[in-house]
């Protein structure tokens, strides 16, 4: 769909310059478990297969364990595998669908700059819940079983596609996951940033194309 829309709706723009930033939403969390993963928020996999049962298909049962703060509290890690092996079906079509934007934005007289992808999450992170709850609720309760170091190894394979891609093509990149400060106070989520850390995103990357220049 980014490639729909830059077909349909950059390119008509003639632009001189298009930065690419996007990783997020191509990941497939499943493709990185050797087990059989349950989904976004399944943290009630962590308990009693009673309570696990109980949590999705009774909503009383659902207010209660929320009443008991079991939506705040880290919830037990399940044994599980990360898997890295190839092939990664979501990041072979990532890079795909980067190849086209690249070939599509040459055959367009644009210049295009690629950049990884910027992720708070990293091996040991911890999260004060009530100071950053959605940023808490993200990396504890969404991504679960995942730890934050397993997240991050996800975000970093796809960097390295960009990254390879931007070598052998001889195109321009940023490595915003490296020069970003990896401060919590940026971040609303692990992902998605503050104003104050879409400043820093805008600062880093004007530096960039001033040095370019």
């Amino acid at each position: 769909d980014i490639y729909a829309l830059f077909r349909e709706k950059i390119i008509p723009l003639k632009p001189d310059l298009v930065i690419f930033y996007e990783v997020s939403n191509n990941t497939n969390p499943e493709e990185w478990l050797q087990e059989k993963w349950a989904g976004w928020n399944s943290w009630s996999e962590g308990y009693a297969t009673w309570f696990s049962v109980l949590y999705k298909h009774s909503l009383i049962f659902t207010q209660l364990a929320k009443l008991a703060g079991y939506e705040s509290r880290i919830p037990p890690n399940i044994p599980h595998t990360f898997d890295t092996t190839d092939p990664k079906p979501a990041l072979e079509q990532y890079k795909q669908s980067l190849e086209k934007i690249i070939t599509a934005a040459q055959e367009n007289s644009i210049e295009i700059v690629l950049t990884t992808f910027i992720t708070l999450a990293h091996e040991n992170l911890e999260v004060n819940m009530s100071k950053q709850p959605y940023l808490w609720q993200d990396i504890y309760l969404k991504w679960y079983p995942f730890t934050p170091g397993e997240i991050r190894k996800i975000y970093q394979h796809f960097n390295e596609t960009v990254i390879d891609l931007a070598k052998s093509k001889n195109i321009k990149f940023i490595d915003l996951a490296t020069l970003y400060p990896k401060d919590s106070k940026y971040f609303v989520d692990h992902i998605h940033f503050t104003p104050e850390g879409n400043q820093r995103l805008a600062e880093l990357i004007a530096t960039f194309l001033e040095q370019e220049r």
